[in-house]
């Protein structure tokens, strides 16, 4: 029986992937893992492929997971949304209770849309603290890029 508990606290809690491109595939590797209370994937090309990808394994937030940084990751608008929805969505009747604190998501884009996608996430998790580059205005992108 000691043996076990021993077991339950040498089990990894914290894991640093930045700048590791471990890709999608390392990425949900990370995520099912049960023990993990940090997760850093900072960097890591996932792009708005990857967050299409590992959005369903954090349907309804996430059993262990506190800190989440998904920041520079370089996705499109419509994939930092679809992953917000699925944190917000907890209508499938999951069988556990978001342990999420912290999701960072700068470094992606975050527009007008992506905002309205976090409003309705705070809604249903008004304790999770969601960092994010401030929203994009429609045509804003356009001006910086003319100035350079």
């Amino acid at each position: 029986d000691s043996s076990i508990e021993s077991n339950k606290n040498s089990s990894l809690t914290s894991l640093d992937l930045t700048d590791t491109s471990c890709r999608v595939k390392g990425a949900k590797a990370a995520l099912m893992t049960g023990s993990l209370t940090t997760l850093r994937l900072f960097n890591n090309k996932l792009g708005s492929d990857g967050f299409r990808e590992i959005a369903p394994l954090l349907e309804g937030g996430h059993p262990s997971i506190v800190n989440l940084d998904l920041g520079g990751n370089s996705a499109d608008e419509d994939s930092v949304i679809i992953l917000l929805n699925s944190v917000a969505n907890t209508s499938q009747a999951s069988n556990f209770l978001s342990k999420l604190l912290l999701l960072e998501i700068g470094g992606n884009k975050f527009g007008e849309k992506a905002m309205e996608a976090l409003e309705n996430l705070k809604k249903v998790w008004p304790k999770l603290d969601v960092a994010h580059d401030k929203p994009v205005q429609e045509g804003e992108e356009e001006e910086e890029e003319a100035k350079d």
